[in-house]
């Protein structure tokens, strides 16, 4: 199988080797379990994803497309032509005898005894810590759990991850990992005796070479080891650098378009900055005078789930398109109903309407204090029969209610795996210069950065 013909130009020498190992593992008899394929952005990734996938449907394969977000999941369907779905819905399912917090997501077992190929998407974001954060639970961490799957149909089945290991790495209990687990030969031999192979692709496509992100990304990493300059910031992109941060709120005020989530992001260190920047973009795009407002782009705190089952991840953004008056204080909280509508790359909308609590858009992360949460329990357990049977938070149309914050700014973590057509990077200086951050932060965008003076 030469997946060399799937390409509208001359492979770099790493896309050529690559493809050629990746040729190897797909065939059914080759007895590897895995492939990682690692590439910096604009390498080619993308391009030998659609070769592989091209390939599979003409050889009449089994494969399936997967991504750990559903934003992630999207964008390579769009460019591959191919389906592709998030791992948590290709693996669980809802667990719907289950009484207690929140939702409990059970394995879903693997009928398919066909030769399947799965190939993960941004295997960076990949975790292997298991989620449990009173809204949704997992057996186990998803990474375990999606390996359990794939051997499950067919023990011949294989996978492919995919990913730039100099994005950042995923967090394990509030704590960032030094590395990305998916991507990592010995950590996926060790933990789950998988025998593999990887490739890795470091020239950046000729077609790209012109390319001010890719340009800047490369400059990125070849600053990692440059903490001690006095200040570091965006070296190379004086095109994209404003005089301060009120000529960038400008810029992104002139640029904005109602509606539209993938035009433009703010993307922040820390979460003061963005609460800030949320703050000042909503009153200059006259959105202030109430907490939450019609045209207001927001995003899940909290795992959700519709009362048809449908399930809205931590992360995903959405429109505001109808706000309702706060409603009567429930627990000492107020809520109110929000429409609501989460619009795909390519226009498809998902439309939801939910009760939202109020006080989540005032904090960083959508939780309320400790005492402000027993409060809410404590009148669901008193008025709420269901609720005090079951303990589940989604037998409460408060308890369970949606956890919003704005997203005309967010931080680095809450954009990896997204694509914006237009960036706004909080600038670096040798005191804070992280170079994966950066260079995550500055791969979102498809067309301009800007940053502004530090």
């Amino acid at each position: 199988m030469n997946l060399s013909q799937y390409l509208d130009f001359v492979p770099t020498n790493d896309q050529a080797n690559a493809l050629k190992a990746i040729s190897h593992f797909i065939k059914e008899e080759n007895t590897e379990d895995f492939f990682v394929l690692l590439g910096y952005a604009g390498t080619g990734k993308t391009t030998i994803t659609k070769a592989i996938t091209s390939s599979l449907v003409d050889s009449n394969i089994d494969f399936s497309l997967n991504a750990p977000t559903g934003t992630a999941a999207k964008i390579i369907r769009n460019k591959t032509g191919q389906c592709s779905g998030t791992i948590h819905s290709r693996i669980y399912t809802v667990d719907k005898e289950h009484n207690g917090d929140g939702v409990n997501l059970l394995n879903r077992f693997n009928f398919n005894e066909e030769f399947t190929i799965f190939i993960v998407d941004e295997a960076s974001m990949l975790s292997d810590w298991r989620n449990d954060d009173n809204s949704f639970m997992t057996p186990n961490s998803l990474m375990e759990d999606f390996v359990s799957f794939v051997k499950q149909g067919n023990k011949r089945n294989k996978v492919i991850f995919i990913g730039d290991d100099f994005q950042l790495t995923p967090f394990a209990n509030g704590e960032q990992k030094s590395f990305s687990p998916a991507l990592s030969k010995n950590y996926i031999t060790k933990k789950f005796g998988w025998t593999g192979s990887t490739a890795k692709l470091e020239e950046v496509k000729r077609q790209a070479e012109d390319s001010i992100i890719l340009n800047l990304a490369s400059n990125i990493r070849n600053l990692k080891s440059f903490k001690t300059s006095r200040e570091i910031g965006i070296p190379t992109l004086e095109h994209g650098r404003t005089k301060s941060y009120t000529q960038a709120i400008n810029n992104y005020r002139s640029n904005f378009e109602k509606g539209n989530l993938h035009n433009q992001i703010i993307i922040n260190k820390s979460n003061n900055s963005v609460d800030w920047f949320n703050k000042v973009i909503r009153e200059r795009l006259n959105l202030s005078s109430n907490l939450l407002s019609v045209n207001d782009f927001v995003v899940l705190q909290r795992n959700w789930m519709s009362n048809d089952g449908q399930l809205f991840l931590k992360g995903e953004m959405a429109l505001v398109t109808a706000v309702s008056r706060p409603s009567n204080s429930y627990g000492g909280q107020q809520f109110v109903f929000a429409d609501l509508e989460f619009i795909d790359l390519d226009g498809c909308v998902r439309k939801a309407t939910s009760r939202i609590l109020f006080d989540s858009l005032n904090t960083h992360h959508g939780t309320l204090s400790k005492e402000k949460e027993q409060e809410l329990v404590a009148h669901a357990n008193k008025y709420n029969a269901k609720y005090r049977e079951s303990k589940n938070i989604f037998d409460d149309e408060y308890l369970g209610a949606m956890r919003l914050r704005h997203a005309f700014a967010i931080t680095c973590h809450k954009a990896q795996g997204g694509e914006w057509d237009n960036v706004f990077v909080e600038p670096s200086t040798s005191r804070n210069f992280d170079p994966r951050w950066l260079y995550t932060a500055v791969t979102r965008s498809r067309q301009e950065v800007l940053t502004w003076a530090a």
